[in-house]
């Protein structure tokens, strides 16, 4: 301020997010991608303020994690991150990384008072997320809040974490089973397949699983590659394969739990968002005797229209592979759209979307509509007239539900 001149605190150019400067002022905290390239895995680095090399944080940490903040020490950085099934908070310190013991709670949002105290909003299972506060390092978290009493007197499904092999890799899902399940039972099965990619299904209250489960359905929710509870590698292999492995990953998980006699195969059911809906679109045209029926909600049916047309447009370069319109990469682009695959498809299909989704436009949703149509597959298009990705208040939010499970219900529960 003294000379009014600007210089840049980091060496290359890089999107940076939710720069912190430690308490003493001598370091500054951020988060980025790995090696500044966008599709890489979350870091958070600590640079000089002086101006300097920047270091990670927590290098031996396998883990995608964000900035929370500092502790007052200025050595310290409290990290978060997911971890299998679970969200975690870390501590760093001069590269190492330790985990705090936070029991059964799954945290989310966390902030630092000026005496190192954490707050945390966390749920659990069986209960939304409350208040929390994590006095020191060491301590037993303390709830401050009992406010979601939404779940009180209710029986809900029992959850457990599932792995299996897919591929090379370790996936995982979780399993939510219908409240009155009893073991060695067989029941139908719903695939409810998390967004993002960049995601991941958690062992915590989902009201979307608990719902899905109430019908007496067994609920799978599956991790595919892409997503970034498995470390780097895995989350790294989706970049020009965004369908085809993730499915492979999905239908493993499938296999698995006819393995271990769960579900009825003969009753299934696929669904989910975004790019929930992506995979749906996908699975439905690759393993059309697989399904009963199918919920694509917002999907993504055509990786060119998400390159031109989606509010991320180019960025999703980093996912799908180098422009389509240099060189032959528009045959990359078309061998990963699932509209390509529609014409196989079998399944009665349900779609939703909003007619001003800026993230997944509405043509794609279009073009899944006419592909499953002319070919004589049972399909019905339900258009919201409201902006946004899905719809967000709560008539037309409820109403979502009602139809995703008003459609697979006499679908799933007649006779295979």
């Amino acid at each position: 301020m003294a000379t009014g001149s600007v210089q840049p605190l980091l060496p290359t150019p890089t999107s940076v997010r939710v720069p912190a400067l430690s308490p003493d002022g001598r370091s500054l905290a951020f988060g980025m991608a790995r090696d500044g390239v966008p599709a890489h895995q979350a870091r958070v680095m600590i640079a000089p303020a002086a101006g300097g090399t920047p270091r990670d944080a927590a290098p031996d940490l396998d883990v995608a994690v964000e900035l929370v903040g500092w502790l007052p020490d200025s050595q310290t950085v409290v990290l978060s991150g997911t971890d299998g099934t679970r969200n975690g908070l870390w501590l760093a310190k001069e590269g190492k990384a330790t985990k705090l013991d936070l029991g059964g709670l799954n945290p989310a949002s966390a902030d630092i008072g000026s005496t190192g105290t954490i707050a945390f909003t966390a749920s659990t299972a069986t209960r939304p997320a409350e208040l929390f506060v994590l006095p020191a390092p060491g301590q037993a978290p303390a709830q401050l809040t009992s406010l979601q009493t939404v779940t009180d007197g209710v029986t809900l499904g029992r959850q457990e974490t599932l792995t299996w092999k897919s591929d090379g890799y370790i996936a995982d899902g979780v399993i939510t089973y219908p409240p009155d399940y009893k073991p060695g039972e067989k029941r139908p099965l719903v695939l409810y397949i998390h967004g993002g990619p960049v995601s991941a299904s958690l062992q915590t209250f989902t009201t979307s699983s608990q719902i899905l489960a109430a019908q007496g359905w067994i609920v799978l929710e599956p991790n595919y590659r892409g997503s970034n509870n498995r470390g780097y590698k895995f989350q790294q292999s989706i970049i020009r394969d965004a369908t085809a492995g993730p499915g492979r990953d999905i239908m493993a998980g499938v296999a698995e739990l006819k393995r271990r006699g769960l579900i009825d195969d003969k009753r299934m059911a696929v669904s989910g968002w975004s790019y929930g809906g992506m995979m749906t679109s996908w699975l439905i045209g690759a393993y059309p005797q697989a399904w009963k029926a199918a919920v694509a909600g917002a999907p993504v049916t055509d990786v060119l229209d998400q390159y031109t047309t989606a509010d991320s447009n180019r960025g999703r370069a980093a996912q799908y592979g180098p422009s389509p319109f240099v060189g032959d990469n528009m045959a990359s682009y078309s061998r990963q759209s699932p509209i390509f695959q529609a014409w196989k498809a079998r399944a009665p299909t349900l779609i939703m979307s909003d007619v001003g989704d800026w993230r997944v436009t509405i043509p794609q949703a279009y073009k899944l509509y006419r592909a499953l149509s002319d070919n004589k597959v049972e399909v019905k298009f339900v258009a919201y007239p409201v902006p946004g990705h899905s719809p967000a208040d709560p008539i037309r939010a409820r109403d979502v539900w009602r139809r995703w499970v008003d459609w697979l219900k006499p679908r799933l529960d007649s006779a295979p």
